[in-house]
């Protein structure tokens, strides 16, 4: 019931933006390469983190800070018109993470991006993440130790469909897929005796949109985005904690956003944007049963959420 729930969520996108006009923006447009660095960073505070769909922390103060910067690679043409490198850093830090050995660091991530804008519409992308738990914490209160270190491939696509829906949707669907290999330890099992279970890499897709209207307030800065994404394991992913049993479903997130550049700064602070967004998550059941506080099979988790996110980031 619950993937044609998310599903049919995916199709209604048209008429969901229409009626009232998270986190991905809009696609940029093509922008002309040189050899000059281009970096980007923020932060970002928030209600609670899930990550994929599978719960991290639901209490105390959540911040996560990021930056990034990127290199043209090539002059580009009509075919091949950019290839950039990025090197890039997200973590999170956490005033309230049970089993936590020492400190707030709960999670801190490196990446590598290889990004390929390929013709007037599409962009190709490949990324390799390894994720940390430096101080071991986690949700279930019987944990001794968190998801360790985790290494992954990541291959995106995305097109770029302005136009392609006239005045209905000006900005397009943006929509994109996403496919990713675990080579080395297993994110979605932090917690879970490996001994006891069929651990095997998982593979995981998505599926998103990202449509975005001018709201016409101010000077049409003031942008609402509707990120609309679905999360799927193709093979052992959304694993039950205790058989090793795969489940398909993981997670719809459905979001609005408001996006707003921050004019008032002084120009030589640079370009900053303030986020406001509100998600809504529906879990499938292996993510539900992980979405709770202890992991005695009695106590059952939440299949809603609710997340609050505000964030500040410039680019440089």
């Amino acid at each position: 019931m619950r993937v044609y729930l998310a599903v049919a969520a995916l199709a209604a996108v048209p008429a969901i933006a229409v009626a009232q006009d998270a986190v991905a923006p809009q696609a940029p447009a093509a922008r002309e390469t040189d050899a000059t660095a281009r970096g980007r960073l923020g932060f970002d505070v928030t209600s609670q983190y899930f990550f994929r769909g599978i719960r991290q922390a639901s209490d105390g103060l959540i911040l996560q800070p990021w930056a990034e910067v990127g290199w043209s690679l090539i002059d580009g043409n009509d075919s091949l018109r950019g290839l950039e490198l990025t090197l890039g850093t997200w973590n999170s830090l956490q005033s309230d993470t049970p089993n936590a050995a020492d400190g707030s660091w709960y999670e801190g991530r490196g990446y590598i991006d290889l990004t390929a804008s390929v013709g007037e519409k599409w962009t190709f992308g490949m990324r390799y993440t390894a994720y940390g738990n430096p101080n071991g914490g986690g949700t279930y209160e019987q944990a001794t130790e968190g998801f360790g270190t985790v290494q992954e491939f990541a291959f995106r696509a995305q097109l770029d469909d302005r136009g392609y829906l006239g005045e209905l949707i000006e900005s397009g669907l943006q929509p994109y897929a996403l496919l990713a290999l675990e080579t080395a330890g297993e994110r979605e099992y932090y917690f879970v005796d490996p001994n006891s279970i069929d651990a095997n890499g998982g593979v995981y897709a998505e599926f998103g949109i990202t449509p975005s209207f001018n709201t016409s307030i101010g000077d049409d800065d003031l942008r609402l985005y509707v990120p609309i994404k679905l999360g799927l394991s193709v093979s052992d992913y959304y694993q039950d904690t205790s058989t090793g049993k795969d489940e398909h479903f993981g997670y719809l997130d459905v979001g609005v956003e408001i996006r707003q550049p921050l004019k008032f700064l002084p120009h030589r602070m640079g370009p900053w944007q303030a986020v406001v967004g509100l998600h809504f998550l529906l879990l499938g059941d292996n993510c539900e049963e992980r979405n709770k506080s202890t992991d005695a099979p009695s106590v059952s988790g939440d299949e809603l959420e609710f997340i609050l996110n505000i964030g500040l980031s410039t680019s440089f």
